[in-house]
């Protein structure tokens, strides 16, 4: 039990303040500290990772016209060659989307490609 220093009332030690007047405790108020410093260093690091995904991806949009250049020549590749070569195999019906496919691939290994290197 601990005694209330503004209103002299008898409060359980589960309690942080006082029940009548909510005059924090001695306990209470170093638990709150260090609450508070825990809840704070937890938002500097997510405010350190959400910097570092800003910064990436910022990188990423500086090689973005590299990325969709290399896609489409990717693109216009597999218009030509994958219904000479797959056309006779699987048929004309799976061949839209297959020849999506390979620049689809080519635009995210380019992608985390840049990432990887902004990173370093």
């Amino acid at each position: 039990m601990w005694i209330c220093e503004k209103c002299e009332e008898e409060n359980e030690d589960s309690f942080d303040s006082c029940w009548k007047c909510q005059t924090h405790s001695e306990i209470g108020s170093d638990k709150s500290k260090v609450q508070q410093e825990i809840v704070g260093e937890e938002e500097e690091k997510k405010d350190t990772i959400i910097k570092e995904e800003e910064k990436l991806e910022e990188g990423v949009k500086k090689h973005q016209p590299i990325l969709l250049i290399v896609s489409i020549v990717v693109l216009l590749f597999s218009f030509y060659f994958l219904p000479r070569l797959l056309i006779p195999i699987i048929g004309r019906n799976l061949m839209l989307p297959l020849v999506f496919v390979p620049s689809v691939i080519v635009y995210s290994l380019l992608k985390s490609y840049f990432k990887k290197q902004i990173k370093q």
